[in-house]
């Protein structure tokens, strides 16, 4: 997980985030909030939510 959370804190701040450090903590949040939603088969709405983590950074 510090090999990921590294690669995002560099990916952030390569794209000129302010805070890059507190978005790669929240998006290694996310992340892990998403696997257990997926192992447990939480999540109703995966493609409408994916579709829109998608937009939100760009990707």
């Amino acid at each position: 997980m510090e090999n990921a959370l590294a690669l995002l804190l560099d990916a952030f701040t390569e794209l000129g985030y302010k805070r890059p450090a507190l978005e790669s903590q929240l998006m290694m949040m996310i992340i892990s909030s998403l696997f257990l939603a997926l192992v447990h088969d939480d999540i109703d709405n995966h493609d409408e939510l994916m579709e829109f983590l998608v937009k939100k950074y760009k990707l």
